[in-house]
């Protein structure tokens, strides 16, 4: 076959273009996993950050309604809060009422979670009337600190508790986690305005 002009390719040659084949097919493979592991991280984590968006907007959507109320007076600490506050109950006839009650948010380090709790105040405790939800998941710390209006609400206190009087101000620093997103720190100050301060 040498004789009639016909060539193809030596053995050697296939080999080294196979070589380079299987090189380049790794590198973008390779490439490729690690784009989608990028995409599926960068997914979760702002998932975990909007989960933690929306727990706070909760939070201070409640702590901006607390009220003074001599039954349930405000009670602070580092990783619990509870006030006095209404929830809209409904008749289940297309109407409802606003009943008080206790709102109570705590961190659950066994769950790793964010707790609301509300606990009705009626005029006969055998009508009980208790809810508790898990409102954000994946929690690493949850702290909360108080501004205290007596100087001005220049001081930022790790405890609050009167039954005379609200903080100034609320101070909320949810750390989500494990995994990816872990360390994210979502803090806010929410003003505590209630009408009858």
């Amino acid at each position: 076959m040498k004789g009639k002009g016909l060539r193809g390719f030596t053995l050697i040659e296939l080999l080294v273009t196979l070589s380079i084949l299987a090189v380049t097919l790794g590198v973008v493979g390779a490439s490729l996993a690690a784009g989608l592991r990028a995409w599926e991280q960068a997914r979760a984590y702002g998932a975990m950050g909007g989960d933690a968006a929306i727990g706070l907007s909760v939070i201070r959507r409640d702590l901006m309604n607390a009220h003074v109320f001599h039954a349930v007076p405000f009670d602070g600490e580092a990783d619990r809060v509870s006030f006095a506050g209404m929830k809209f109950v409904d008749d289940g006839a297309g109407g409802g009422s606003r009943e008080p009650g206790r709102v109570e948010y705590a961190f659950d380090r066994r769950r790793g979670a964010v707790v609301r709790t509300w606990t009705a105040v009626r005029l006969r405790p055998e009508e009980g009337g208790l809810t508790s939800e898990s409102l954000v998941l994946k929690v690493e710390d949850l702290a909360f600190r108080y501004a205290d209006e007596a100087d001005g609400g220049g001081k930022w206190n790790s405890v609050w508790q009167s039954d005379s009087n609200l903080p100034v101000a609320v101070e909320i620093e949810l750390r989500v986690g494990p995994g990816v997103g872990a360390g994210v720190v979502r803090e806010t100050v929410v003003p505590v305005v209630a009408a009858d301060r």
